[in-house]
């Protein structure tokens, strides 16, 4: 990228216009010059290079605007991209709220290019419309088909709200199901590992040979009870194995969702969306990802450079 282009995405990124450059940079030479918005022009159009020391200075500016509201920093899979998909054959264990909830973490906590998907799902399209409304989420009613010619591309988190009907196919033992063919990166599966109601469907999904290495179990209980090890024992799962979760989401007394109400509110629920935070970062790293946070991206931060920076602040 040229310096001319790298000046303007700076400015873009600071909001300066050539005038308000020109005199922040004349308010701060120590050589007494004066620098003409004129100047600023010919560096912009390419006709004069740009002075090393502005780009410099510029790219200290956003540093210090980075790090005023630092972000995590994704580092991506080898993949490059990530489907989840979030299924269960039983009604009420939160399938839909979990793969909302990824998908807003994902867009307005992690700033991921995140697609919210619903496979020939019967929710109204006022429903969809709504969350378009007020988060600024993309979520789409696809076909199933439509959702196997999917693919995303590098750089996105797809998120698919794969409803009960779809698990009940794979279950009722019916050919080429959909389950069968589809072939996430992770399928989530939540379920309350408390009640033994639920696990024999899981250990179907768990054991699914194409499915297996996929999935990832999601503990969700009705009430904090940990007697569900006893429980899953006795089922044949083991919740210390690699296909549970390692973080676990509890129930709200609430069956409203817990996304905020609007792009830039503040969420219904702080303590789900933290756990939603958890269990994003812990399916990023189980595909080989990274989350840096905190002092990690911080330190990112400060070892950037201005193209760096740049890319960092547009997200």
């Amino acid at each position: 990228m040229s310096n001319s282009l790298l000046l303007r995405k700076a400015m873009q990124a600071l909001d300066l216009s050539g005038v308000a450059l020109a005199r922040r940079i004349s308010t701060y030479r120590d050589d007494g010059r004066v620098t003409a918005p004129e100047t600023v022009s010919r560096w912009l159009s390419g006709t004069n290079a740009v002075e090393p020391s502005v780009l410099a200075w510029l790219e200290e500016l956003l540093r210090t605007k980075a790090l005023a509201s630092p972000r995590p920093i994704i580092q991506w899979p080898k993949k490059r991209s990530i489907v989840i998909g979030v299924t269960s054959s039983k009604g009420g264990v939160g399938t839909s709220t979990v793969a909302l909830n990824l998908a807003v973490v994902a867009q307005l906590d992690f700033k991921m290019k995140t697609y919210h998907l619903i496979p020939e799902a019967d929710s109204s399209g006022q429903y969809i419309k709504e969350i378009r409304r007020r988060i600024g989420l993309d979520t789409y009613l696809v076909t199933f088909q439509e959702l196997l010619d999917n693919k995303p591309d590098d750089n996105e988190i797809h998120i698919i709200d794969i409803h009960s009907g779809a698990a009940k196919d794979a279950l009722a033992g019916k050919s080429s199901t959909f389950l069968e063919i589809f072939e996430p990166d992770i399928l989530l599966i939540p379920a309350d590992f408390g009640s033994r109601m639920e696990i024999p469907t899981v250990n179907y999904f768990a054991n699914m040979e194409n499915l297996k290495g996929r999935v990832r179990l999601l503990h969700r209980p009705r009430s904090m009870n940990m007697g569900f090890h006893k429980t899953c024992a006795k089922e044949g799962l083991d919740p210390a194995s690699e296909i549970f979760c390692s973080t676990f989401i509890p129930q709200t007394k609430s069956s409203q969702l817990h996304i905020p109400t609007e792009m830039f509110g503040s969420w219904r629920s702080l303590e789900q969306q933290m756990y939603h935070q958890d269990l994003l970062e812990y399916l990023i790293t189980e595909l080989g990802g990274e989350v840096l946070q905190s002092h990690d991206t911080v330190n990112q931060i400060k070892a950037m450079t201005l193209l760096e920076l740049l890319d960092y602040l547009q997200k």
